[in-house]
């Protein structure tokens, strides 16, 4: 057995003033050398024992240019040699068997000698993380977050499993998860490191190993400091000099069009409008080009290998790497707007990737992972629906249903799609039983009047239809005083707005059922070429 040589990796800055400040940090790395290094061969056994940097001034200082000089190896407590070509790249080829020994390998291999060259650019990093956080008070203020708790907490205990205990370098990160109402199947790590997750990329995936890939992912472009790498100091001096204002005029055009769209939309309570995925879309695609988290091919290529590792150190299936990349491939060949981190790719760039990685398990759908995430589902339906998605809201909803998990909420959706993609009798019997399971479940919701109303309607059922708006009529008007307490504020006027919009479609519908009753045979019903309701038959 050869002899395994205990080192520790020291990184020096070169102070041009006040008394050099130094950090440790404990590794616990086992490789073998690739290249001849000093005294050590070429396949010598390591063991690299700790990190140790260096800077100038105070203890409380960390200037924003402190460039990193040499570092030293020291095998078993003996200096072997200050200098190698001052690289640390390509010089250990490491075991990593735990997802902290994958992190500090990255670390070495990867981020020191960037630091060397450019230092720390800690002023950058707070710009960035300070960007970061109006994004995310951007989407909150607006309502966009997925208010949900068990998601939330079922996402967290993953991403500890795929981050570091500690930071092994000068970088530090606070770990948080966001997750949005968004249909693209899109995940993000801002620089501050607050990993975002949206609905279309929650129900896009089907496993947890799925969701435990595409986080991989993310933190290994932290890791990688590719935000940061792209954020870099010339970009960052031309936002504060002009571009900052180009930035402004997109957010202010972005909410003229969302208050444009909400006034003139048909709106639903509870749901998330068109007008708010432009908003969510208008606000991940700006984020995206200013933060650089618009990566490039090479660091897409960088972070898939990192990525990878942390799966297999972690446990996770890696093949799950592969199976979602084709997944988002998928969708890219669909919608390329469903897909901003790939929208620059073309479906056989995405399938390349794939393959290099495993194979694709498209057909496996866990039933836990599916059931955790049956809230977003909904969410993700019904923005499908206002996206005139149709199948895939169907899809989405027939899931939770077939976990029996289903909501008021997704019977409504359900109901409304069907209306919108079949016209049969047999439809629309089930429409009503949705709706008869939607009101069991939450008395007097107003959302179930209106596909209850059109199915009557497709059944010929007219005088029933007509009984059913009035009393819609009268849930409407019982809807709104439930919110008088928020009268006079900005939150009242959508459900204004929403109460008015379908007073007038019940007038309007009233006015031709009564037309067509008087003037058709008993036996007549409502056809697809009526021309008195064109409208209620799709």
């Amino acid at each position: 057995m050869r002899k395994i040589f205990f080192i520790s990796v020291f990184l020096s800055f070169l102070a041009t003033a006040g008394q050099a400040q130094s950090s440790k940090w404990d590794t616990d790395l086992y490789g073998v050398t690739l290249k001849d290094i000093g005294s050590f061969r070429k396949g010598t056994e390591i063991h690299i024992s700790s990190i140790m940097f260096f800077r100038a001034g105070d203890e409380n200082s960390l200037p924003e240019f402190s460039l990193f000089d040499h570092f030293e190896l020291t095998v078993n407590g003996e200096n072997v040699g200050p200098y190698i070509n001052k690289t640390f790249s390509g010089i250990f080829r490491f075991d990593c068997s735990t997802v902290q020994n994958v992190w500090d390998a990255t670390v070495i291999d990867n981020i020191l000698d960037d630091m060397i060259e450019k230092g720390f650019r800690h002023n950058l990093r707070q710009e960035a993380d300070l960007r970061s956080r109006r994004y995310i008070k951007l989407i909150k203020e607006h309502s966009l977050l997925l208010d949900d708790p068990e998601i939330q907490h079922y996402a967290n205990q993953l991403l500890n499993r795929l981050i570091p205990g500690k930071n092994t370098d000068v970088r530090t990160f606070h770990h948080d998860i966001m997750l949005i109402q968004d249909p693209a199947c899109d995940s993000f790590m801002f620089p501050n490191g607050t990993l975002v997750l949206s609905t279309g990329l929650l129900t896009t995936i089907h496993t947890i190993d799925e969701l435990a890939a595409v986080m991989a992912r993310e933190v290994a472009h932290l890791i990688l400091d590719h935000a940061i790498q792209n954020y870099h100091i010339s970009h960052f001096k031309q936002i504060l000099l002009g571009s900052v204002t180009t930035f402004i005029t997109d957010l202010i055009n972005t909410f003229t069009g969302f208050s444009m769209s909400s006034s003139s939309e048909y709106y639903s309570p509870g749901t998330i409008s068109t007008s708010d995925i432009s908003l969510i879309d208008g606000i991940m695609t700006a984020a995206t080009k200013e933060l650089g988290l618009g990566y490039t091919r090479e660091q897409d290529r960088q972070c898939d290998a990192i990525a990878f590792e942390i799966l297999r150190a972690a446990g996770f299936d890696t093949d799950a790497l592969s199976t979602v990349l084709w997944r988002q491939k998928q969708v890219l060949q669909k919608d390329r707007k469903f897909v901003r981190t790939l929208a620059g790719y073309e479906p056989i760039e995405v399938e390349d990737r794939c393959l290099k990685y495993g194979k694709p398990a498209l057909d496996i759908h866990a039933p836990e992972y599916e059931i955790a995430i049956s809230s977003a589902a909904t969410t993700q339906a019904q923005m499908m629906y206002n996206e005139h998605y149709y199948p895939i809201a169907e899809r989405l909803i027939r899931q939770n249903m077939s976990h029996h998990i289903y909501s008021d909420d997704d019977c409504i959706v359900l109901a409304n799609t069907l209306l919108a993609l079949y016209d049969t009798d047999d439809i629309c019997y089930e429409v009503l039983s949705l709706v008869s399971s939607a009101l069991e479940m939450k008395e007097g919701n107003v959302q179930a009047y209106r596909p209850r109303i059109l199915a009557m309607i497709r059944l010929g059922r007219f005088q029933d239809a007509l009984d059913e708006l009035e009393k819609y009529y009268d849930a409407l008007d019982a809807f709104l005083a439930t919110k008088d307490n928020i009268k006079g504020t900005s939150l009242w006027e959508p459900y204004y707005l929403y109460v008015v919009s379908e007073r007038g479609w019940i007038l309007k519908t009233k006015a031709k059922l009564r037309g067509e009753i008087s003037n058709a045979a008993p036996d007549s019903t409502f056809s697809q070429d009526s021309p008195s309701c064109p409208y209620l038959r799709r």
